[in-house]
């Protein structure tokens, strides 16, 4: 899945490919920490990122 910061640039490859299923409503700027941090060539963080609790709200 993608995390998209409201930050960034838009990505238009990836309309029509992906579907949004979901709004990030708080701690927006954690988003922004991972869109951060050093990735490999293959777009993959150097040092793994864990999401460790996550609500959904219906």
């Amino acid at each position: 899945f993608f995390l998209m910061p409201d930050d960034i640039n838009h990505h238009s490859h990836l309309d029509g490919v992906h579907t949004v299923f979901g709004e990030i409503t708080e701690g927006c700027e954690h988003v922004t920490t991972i869109s951060e941090v050093d990735t490999q060539s293959n777009d993959r963080p150097v040092v793994p990122v864990m999401i460790l609790s996550a609500t959904v709200i219906e």
